[in-house]
């Protein structure tokens, strides 16, 4: 059964040791936060065959969150996938939801996530998260940043730079 999962996994593009994939280690960066901080850990370009974009699909052949190709989103053909660190290093627990980080697209508007591994939900005091979230994402000639949208500030932090280096490809 393992053998197969890890079979389905590497014919998707996905394995199951992120070595081959992850094109930029940001060196753990922290960025300050009302409650503690972010840290951007790493992030990937993949890339489906030209002129065609990703699809979210659950199957036997496809696991959950894994992005394929299809028709359905447009011209943007990458995905761009990025592990976060939260760590809460308040006294309180805080909310945390995948959907408070966002791609910034240079000289555009920010992108929504695609998946995350990861509910939305509380964080206890002293309490770290990782989370892996993917975005549908422009050619790589296009520059890409995370922002964080902490509910302790008002206007969202800008983090690293996120999906650069050549797509893999699907």
């Amino acid at each position: 059964m393992a053998a197969g999962g890890g079979a389905v996994c590497a014919a998707a593009g996905f394995g199951l040791v992120r070595t081959p994939l992850w094109d930029q280690l940001v060196g753990g960066r922290p960025t300050r936060t009302s409650f503690g901080w972010v840290t951007v850990l790493a992030s990937s370009r993949v890339a489906t065959a030209q002129g065609v974009a990703w699809h979210h699909v659950t199957s036997a052949a496809h696991p959950a969150d894994i992005p394929v190709a299809s028709m359905v989103h447009g011209a943007w053909t990458d995905a761009v996938i990025v592990d976060v660190e939260v760590q809460n290093a308040s006294r309180r627990a805080v909310e945390l939801s995948p959907g408070q980080f966002r791609v910034r697209v240079e000289g555009g508007p920010t992108v929504s996530l695609y998946s995350a591994d990861r509910e939305a939900g509380s964080l206890g005091p002293g309490a770290t998260a990782r989370l892996q979230i993917r975005y549908l994402a422009p050619p790589p000639t296009i520059a890409l940043r995370l922002e964080f949208q902490d509910t302790g500030s008002p206007s969202p932090l800008l983090l690293d730079r996120v999906g650069r280096g050549p797509a893999v490809g699907v």
